[in-house]
């Protein structure tokens, strides 16, 4: 048992002893979905390395905690998820599938997927599928078109760049990279990959020790110069007269030490024709500012792809599907391709069903807001898509909301949660985002709802409003009828 807490330490998971022998792991300290996925799927298969017999299973979704343990319907899939299941096997239900990145190689049957290994991150994810079909790349040109002309003025002048591609998780980032190398004419650069980690199971430079494994430098009994040395030395070796590619994925995950490395060396490699290219979340400036600053760092932000994209995805993967239901999911997509794709899975039965990977990305986007803040946009999404003002926000948090309601709305603006709109010298506000009204508003429990739609009925009744028409359409017939009196 001292065994295998220490392997779950390692990856900062919990175990707690079950009646009739099992052993429960949570992993209680990272914000999201799909960090807690990825932390619990790789502790599994360390488990499954230290106990080959076990039966291990993984489940994903929200819970309610009774003092140290987790109750609801996510503990009740597990005894069904390790029905009639083999010894040695790691099942993972649909939501943990979808969450994990492609580097996790997942088989089995479709219905009961099973985890089998995690590659080692040195090179492209493979390609994600969707609607049995591979994915389509386009509405990326000018950003490609921009890697292209960073590359070839660092061939040309002999320079080192750095490039940030940053924005949320599913709009493509590591696909436009990947499409990038690939579309590169003749000899194509080297590309050196390393990738931040959740897991500290590294304990020196963890973002570069595959990079730094694969080009023979041993880390251990040396100083942080004589390492850095060694790693320039090898890098320069390795550019040619068609550059070199030195990519960090998932920066938001990255260690300083790594990542301060890169900047040391892309300073001793000034004259070597060197891009370093980092990918990540939007939140990267935050936690690393002028990271790889002194050499003009180029930014580029992805932004959702219009519309006109989100149609010939969903007509090349499904091409019998009915425009009623393409209008709902291209009303839902955001923008973003990978969601997009997990509601082209769950679309061939005609029935309009947003998994709940893409509900738990998005509820990732709002841990890092302040708690308060997190309540006003809880708030807000009780009507949906519709305008409303802070009188109506005040309404629901109470009077002492009223001091503070301006500097929190500001933030959901910044943050591109809420949009203003002024008319006639009066500010009305809107959710930006129909998935995130929704995501924000299961987020709520069934007696918050109920309370919520009576504090916000006398205000809709002075604003001449009707509350059945007006809030968010998610609403249930039992709550409907608790709300007004029926």
């Amino acid at each position: 048992m001292g065994e295998i807490r220490g392997v779950l330490a390692l990856f900062a998971c919990e175990m707690d002893c079950l009646q009739g022998g099992g052993l429960l792991m949570t992993a209680p300290t990272v914000s999201t979905a799909q960090e807690q996925a990825i932390q619990l799927a790789s502790a599994a298969l360390a488990l499954r390395a230290l106990e080959p017999e076990a039966r291990l299973a993984i489940a994903t979704g929200r819970a309610t905690f009774l003092g140290r343990l987790p109750v609801g319907q996510l503990m009740d899939r597990l005894p069904t998820l390790m029905d009639e299941q083999v010894a040695g096997t790691i099942r993972i239900d649909e939501t943990t599938q979808r969450l994990l990145p492609s580097r996790f190689v997942v088989g089995g049957a479709v219905d009961k997927p099973i985890l089998l290994d995690e590659d080692d991150v040195t090179h492209f994810e493979r390609p994600r599928r969707a609607g049995g079909r591979e994915n389509f790349f386009f509405g990326r040109e000018r950003d490609v078109a921009l890697l292209h002309s960073v590359l070839k003025e660092i061939v040309h002048e002999k320079t080192a760049a750095s490039v940030l591609i940053l924005g949320r998780s599913g709009l493509g980032k590591s696909r436009l990279l990947r499409e990038f190398v690939a579309s590169i004419h003749g000899a194509a650069p080297p590309v050196v990959l390393g990738c931040g980690s959740l897991l500290r199971n590294e304990r020196l430079y963890p973002a570069l020790a595959p990079v730094l494994r694969s080009a023979g430098i041993d880390i251990q009994d040396k100083s942080s110069v004589q390492i850095e040395t060694a790693f320039a030395a090898w890098l320069a070796g390795r550019c040619a007269g068609q550059g070199l590619l030195l990519v960090i994925e998932d920066l938001q995950w990255a260690d300083s030490p790594s990542l301060d490395m890169v900047d040391r060396i892309l300073h001793i490699l000034r004259d070597k024709p060197v891009m370093a290219v980092g990918v990540g979340r939007e939140d990267v400036d935050d936690k690393f500012p002028g990271l790889w600053g002194w050499c003009a760092v180029q930014r580029m932000r992805l932004r959702p792809l219009p519309n006109k994209y989100g149609t010939r995805l969903l007509r090349h993967w499904l091409p019998t599907i009915s425009r009623k239901v393409e209008e709902s999911l291209l009303d839902r997509w955001e923008g973003n391709p990978r969601f997009l794709e997990e509601l082209a899975a769950a679309a061939p039965s005609e029935q309009l069903r947003i998994p709940d990977s893409i509900y738990a990305t998005v509820e990732g986007r709002l841990e890092g807001l302040e708690p308060d803040v997190r309540r006003v946009l809880r708030a807000a999404s009780l009507f949906g898509e519709k305008a409303f003002t802070t009188d109506a926000l005040i309404a629901l948090l109470g009077d002492a909301a009223r001091k503070c309601i301006a500097e929190w709305m500001e933030i959901l603006i910044m943050r591109d949660f809420i949009v203003r709109d002024v008319n006639l010298g009066e500010a009305t506000y809107a959710v930006h985002e129909r998935l995130v009204a929704d995501a924000t508003y299961r987020m709520l429990t069934g007696p918050d709802r109920v309370l919520a739609r009576r504090l916000a009925r006398a205000w809709l009744n002075s604003a001449g409003r009707t509350l059945p028409e007006y809030l968010n359409s998610m609403f249930s017939q039992s709550e409907r009828r608790s709300a007004t009196g029926g």
